[in-house]
């Protein structure tokens, strides 16, 4: 999923996956239309096209603000990235 430069983001959630992987997207703004800025979280996981056993699961946690000061705005963003996959030692 791409996030553009946009102050705010209407409410969503994308699913998608197959036999292997999965993949769950959501992102919401602040429910008062005079704050700018926007959350997205993304879920992803599986074992992969080739079925490796690696049970991959990653977390990814977006987020913009924008901040008016004076004449001029501030654009704050900020991402998180958290990956699990056990060690694979080959077949056993």
């Amino acid at each position: 999923m791409t996030y553009g430069l946009q102050s705010r983001l209407e409410p969503f959630v994308k699913l998608s996956g197959d036999a292997h992987d999965y993949d769950v997207v959501t992102g919401w703004s602040p429910a008062r239309a005079s704050s700018p800025g926007w959350v997205g979280i993304e879920v992803a996981g599986g074992d992969g096209f080739l079925r490796l056993p690696e049970h991959r699961r990653q977390y990814k946690v977006n987020s913009q603000k924008s901040l008016l000061i004076g004449r001029h705005t501030l654009l704050v963003r900020r991402w998180i990235l958290r990956k699990f996959s056990p060690t694979w030692t080959g077949p056993h």
